[in-house]
């Protein structure tokens, strides 16, 4: 593999993986995989490419994952179904990729489910980002918990879901397989641009290296993981200041 590098004449390729050390890369810590996905009207090129222009989008690690995420207000607390829930989040909100436009905090109306075939989920988190003092600031909020471990303080009470180390079986009995809340910024602040973005994080699965260990009878040292939380993040919901 190769990377292209300006060098002041031109393109130069390089070596990615010594690029990469070169940098501090650590290349055992990597789980290669992803997918991205839209959110559209219809299975038509016109209707995939407008949700891609209009952002309506998310990706995932590699499992199919699905997320979406509404800002808006007067959603309601639960829905009857997918559908009204929906419906309601594109009546009365814009959705991922968008602008939001009010004065007053966002109510954000947050739906995630599981892969068909993957563990159940543990979380879904919000993560807010914004210039203060000329500096990028970031923060994460968990907005909601399977199994109803997210505490008044925001906290999440840790969920024991480990993997078989022997099989590469993973716990298909804890966690969610949706999840769905409506959040509002605690810190909110009309006059501070500002943008967010959800991550749903799924119970721990098997990481390539125990495969290559369980079927190819690869000795990995001790410190390479053998376990990883995939997850899935969807495009960020903007709020400008006029």
């Amino acid at each position: 593999m190769s990377i292209q590098r300006f060098n002041g004449r031109g393109l130069v390729k390089e070596g990615f993986v010594r690029y990469g050390l070169g940098r501090g890369i650590k290349y055992n810590d990597v789980s290669p995989g992803a997918l991205t996905a839209v959110w559209a009207e219809s299975n038509t090129r016109s209707a995939i490419w407008d949700s891609k222009l209009a952002k309506d989008t998310f990706a995932t690690s590699g499992p199919r994952m699905k997320v979406q995420v509404f800002a808006g207000q007067g959603f309601a607390e639960s829905y009857d179904s997918y559908d009204a829930m929906v419906t309601d989040g594109y009546g009365k909100g814009v959705p991922m990729g968008g602008d939001y436009t009010g004065i007053e905090a966002p109510q954000f109306l947050i739906w995630a489910m599981k892969d068909p075939i993957g563990p159940n989920l543990d979380r879904i988190q919000i993560i807010k980002g914004w210039y203060e003092d000329g500096e990028m600031k970031e923060t994460i909020y968990d907005v909601v918990a399977s199994s109803d471990r997210l505490q008044a303080d925001g906290s999440v009470m840790p969920i024991d879901a480990p993997i078989k180390m022997e099989t590469g079986e993973f716990n298909a009995e804890k966690g969610d397989p949706e999840l769905m809340t409506v959040w509002s910024d605690p810190d909110w602040n009309p006059d501070v641009e500002a943008f967010y973005y959800a991550r749903v994080l799924q119970l721990p699965t098997a990481r390539w290296t125990l495969y290559d260990e369980l079927r190819e009878g690869v000795s990995h040292p001790e410190d390479v993981k053998r376990e990883l939380v995939e997850r899935a993040w969807a495009s960020p919901i903007w709020h400008g200041v006029s």
